[in-house]
């Protein structure tokens, strides 16, 4: 029986180094796979990140133009507007305040 036991040995040692072998190409191939996988997901990831500040960034300008071209413009034309509207009224109801406070002095006096 001495003799099988070298012999069973040589077989698992080359059993055992196939199986290294098997599982070095595999963890070197998964590696590059998953490596591969990280720097796509990366490159998604910041091109994601760039759209979104991009599309953040022209919300911001659209913003800043409408303030500026439309709602500024805008805001100081109608403040002027009712503004006149106001003094114009103002001075309407001042007239006719002095009209009825004329004639009432006149009938009175």
């Amino acid at each position: 029986g001495e003799t099988i036991v070298p012999k069973v040995n040589a077989c698992m040692a080359g059993v055992l180094a196939c199986v290294n072998k098997i599982c070095s190409s595999l963890h070197a191939c998964l590696s590059k796979i998953c490596t591969a996988i990280s720097q796509c997901l990366t490159a998604v990831w910041n091109a994601l990140v760039a759209c979104c500040k991009a599309i953040r960034n022209g919300f911001v300008y659209a913003g800043k133009v409408f303030y500026e071209y439309i709602a500024s413009p805008v805001y100081g034309c109608v403040t002027a507007v009712c503004g006149a509207i106001y003094k114009g009224i103002v001075a309407v109801c001042a007239a006719i305040y002095k009209c009825v406070t004329a004639v009432g002095t006149a009938i009175y006096k």
